[in-house]
C-alpha cells in the first residue's frame, strides 16, 4: 500500500472532512466532491491484496463452470422462485466464496446470509446492500440483502452472482478489519496493511455512499474510487465477465453503467 500506516488515520480524517463539507443545505458541492475523489484516489492496494482478490475470483469461476448445477440453474434461472429456489443456490455460492477468501487470506471469513426485501423508494432504494454489526465486530451476523424491486437479478443468474460476489467482498474487507481488531492478523502477514486500512476506515466511519458519486465528476467519483468499492467491483464484475465469456453464445449483456464509470486503472 502506497500510504504509510501512520498516515492512514490522517487520510481518513481528511476523507470524513471532505465528505461532511460536500453536502450543504441538501445540495452537493461539486468542487468539494472532486477534492474528495482526489483524496480517495491516493490509496493504492498492495499486490498481495489484489492477488488475493484475483485468485478467489478465478477459483470461484472455475468451480462454477465445472459444476453441472450451475449450468442447470443458468438454463432455468428466470423460472425459479427468488426466495425458495434462487436464494438457496445464491447462499451456496456465497458460502463457497467466503470459504475461498478464508483459504486465500488465512483468516476467518463468514458468509453473508442471503435475504430478500422490497424497497422502491427512489431516494433510498439500492439493488443490494450489506448489513453487519458495527458494535461487536462479530462476523456471524452479516447479511446480503437483495432488493426485489430490481428484477434484473431474478432474470439473470450472472447478474445475481455479480451481486453476491460484490457484497461478499465487502464482508471479506470487514473480516480483515475484525482480524486486526482481535489481533489475529499481525505485522508480516501479506494482508496486514489492508487490515489496518479497513480497520481505520471502519473506525473513522469514512465510507462514502453511492449518492455522493451521483453528483461528482465521472473520473473523480469518490464512491467508486474508495478501495472497498474498487475491490468489490473488481471481483463482482470480473466474475460476471468471466462467466459470461464462457457460457453466453451470441451478443453479450453489458453490466449496469455504474460499475464501469470509474477510471479504468481501478479494475
Amino acid at each position: 500500500m502506497n500510504l504509510s500506516l501512520d498516515a492512514l488515520s490522517e487520510h481518513f480524517q481528511r476523507v470524513v472532512n471532505y465528505r461532511n463539507h460536500a453536502l450543504h443545505d441538501g445540495w452537493f458541492d461539486v468542487p468539494v466532491l472532486a477534492e474528495l475523489g482526489k483524496c480517495v484516489a491516493q490509496v493504492e492496494p498492495s499486490s498481495s491484496y489484489t492477488d488475493c482478490l484475483d485468485s478467489v475470483r478465478g477459483e470461484f469461476c472455475a468451480n462454477l463452470l465445472a459444476s453441472p448445477e450451475f449450468h442447470e440453474k443458468l438454463a432455468v434461472w428466470d423460472q425459479l422462485d427468488p426466495e425458495t429456489q434462487q436464494g438457496p443456490y445464491l447462499q451456496k455460492c456465497t458460502d463457497m466464496m467466503a470459504g475461498l477468501y478464508a483459504k486465500a487470506s488465512g483468516i476467518s471469513v463468514s458468509a453473508g446470509e442471503v435475504k430478500y426485501y422490497y424497497c422502491d423508494d427512489p431516494e433510498i432504494a439500492s439493488d443490494a446492500v450489506v448489513a453487519y454489526n458495527r458494535i461487536t465486530h462479530l462476523r456471524d451476523m452479516d447479511e446480503i440483502k437483495i432488493n426485489l424491486a430490481f428484477p434484473e437479478r431474478q432474470k439473470n443468474l450472472l447478474l445475481a452472482l455479480q451481486t453476491i460476489c460484490h457484497e461478499q467482498t465487502h464482508l471479506f474487507n470487514l473480516s480483515l478489519n475484525s482480524a486486526f481488531y482481535y489481533d489475529v492478523i499481525k505485522e508480516g502477514h501479506p494482508l496486514y496493511e489492508e487490515a489496518v486500512y479497513f480497520r481505520e476506515d471502519f473506525r473513522k466511519g469514512a465510507y462514502i455512499s453511492q449518492c455522493f458519486g451521483k453528483y461528482a465528476p465521472v473520473k473523480l467519483n469518490p464512491y467508486l474510487l474508495q478501495l472497498n468499492e474498487r475491490a468489490a467491483f473488481r471481483v463482482g464484475d470480473g466474475v460476471f465477465e468471466t462467466l459470461q465469456g464462457a457460457v453466453v453464445q451470441g451478443p453479450v449483456m453489458q453490466l449496469p453503467a455504474t460499475a464501469h464509470d470509474a477510471p479504468a486503472y481501478i479494475h
